[in-house]
């Protein structure tokens, strides 16, 4: 197998079950890293003027966390539930298969010393005695006295969150966002909301790129954008080309190329750091010119979930028959709950019409990439972590996509 695919998760045939997670693989010290997390978190904040101290906790099951954190919480432990998230990455066996929960303190206190901090720690670990919830992480937000804004987490991990807007002031979604050639990446949620897992910063030069087709890509330096709260980006004036199909002599014709028929095997691959997710499949077009009608892929969504899906049309590159330049001038978005078939998109709005060999790809814009899992009965396929990373074969994962093209048959 494919050295780089190896680092991946591979998930194939039909899942039926997603509500099992995996036990802790090695026993860990949760008395030790708490004595850790209170000693370090007291020690960096001594020059924080803190407006918040933020603790995170570890479950088994998301619905086993809301039931745990979801009740009374406020009233019972003056804390605010603001997000649960499943640990993704491989760096930590113990919480392999967890959900995260994100908490804020609302009890208005600021913790002046040591002691102070771990009375409010126990409290959680007495309230919570006996139940499959730990204590992983402690923060603050604050304003150091005489710098700018910082935000820190005490867990080895430096967690960026901010909101991207347009010149509107509104919010933009689905924008790709990371550090490139790296595995620090996400992708904005549909309130254009992100959190951005980034290194300890080392260089003072280190890029973090925004990309969004319609919107002019933005680069900002990572030492500036940890004190931001808002990033915007400026539109694209390009307009799209109106393109006009004529059938003077009745000759036109249309066709699906690619993938056609049906499977009952289905997989995915699963990031181990990142969401943004995204396949390919290459389709030729024997040198003619043709019009793009609709795409579409075979998928299986066993649970009837929503999902969103971001669709790409990318020309090949030349030197290397990889996914080059994007033919789209803006985004397109799919959205759909569909249980299981080919899920088409309409193409005809975006005007695209090539006689070059060309690429269609689908990108996840959750971790979650079994949502929908996608047929896997093709010829052939690609896939890379994110929009920051490098194209991969895919193998066995032959990915089931198609699409129905206008070409004059007289030409072909």
């Amino acid at each position: 197998m494919n050295k780089k695919l190896s680092q991946f998760l591979i998930i194939a045939f039909l899942i039926f079950n997603f509500s099992s997670f995996a036990q802790e693989k090695k026993k860990f010290d949760y008395i030790k890293n708490r004595e850790s997390l209170i000693q370090d978190s007291f020690a960096g904040s001594k020059n924080i003027d803190v407006e918040n101290w933020l603790f995170e906790f570890s479950c088994i099951d998301t619905l086993l966390t809301k039931g745990i954190l979801g009740n009374n919480i406020e009233k019972k432990y003056a804390l605010q539930l603001d997000s649960i998230y499943l640990y993704n990455e491989n760096d930590r066996d113990h919480l392999e298969g967890k959900y995260i929960a994100e908490c804020k303190d609302i009890s208005g206190k600021n913790y002046k010393t040591e002691e102070e901090l771990k009375k409010r720690v126990d409290q959680f670990v007495n309230a919570f005695k006996g139940l499959p919830l730990n204590l992983i992480g402690i923060g603050y937000v604050g304003y150091n006295i005489n710098e700018k804004p910082k935000s820190f987490l005490q867990n080895n991990d430096n967690l960026i969150k901010a909101i991207i807007k347009n010149s509107n002031n509104e919010s933009i979604p689905f924008v790709s966002i990371g550090i490139i050639g790296t595995e620090y990446s996400t992708i904005s949620d549909q309130e254009g909301n992100f959190r951005l897992k980034v290194p300890t910063l080392k260089e003072e030069n280190t890029l973090v790129t925004f990309r969004h087709l319609g919107y002019k890509e933005q680069q900002i330096l990572l030492s500036d954008l940890i004190h931001l709260k808002k990033i915007t980006l400026q539109a694209n004036e390009e307009l799209l080309e109106e393109v006009i199909v004529k059938d003077d002599l009745g000759n036109i014709k249309r066709k699906i190329i690619g993938d056609k028929g049906k499977t009952h095997t289905f997989g995915g691959i699963q990031a181990t750091k990142n969401e943004g997710i995204e396949i390919a499949k290459r389709f030729d077009t024997k040198k003619q010119k043709i019009y793009l009608n609709s795409i579409g892929v075979y998928i299986s969504n066993i649970y009837q979930n929503d999902f969103t899906l971001l669709v790409n049309i990318y020309e090949e590159k030349a030197e290397t028959a990889l996914p080059g330049k994007s033919l789209l001038k803006q985004q397109v978005i799919v959205s759909s709950n569909l249980q299981k078939g080919w899920l088409k998109i309409n193409m005809n709005e975006y005007n695209i019409m090539i006689n070059k060999p060309f690429y269609i790809s689908f990108q996840w814009t959750t971790d979650d990439v079994l949502t929908p899992s996608i047929g896997i009965s093709g010829k052939q396929g690609l896939f890379r972590k994110s929009s920051f990373n490098e194209w991969i074969d895919s193998e066995k994962f032959k990915w089931m996509i198609q699409a129905e093209v206008t070409y004059i048959k007289n030409n072909l």
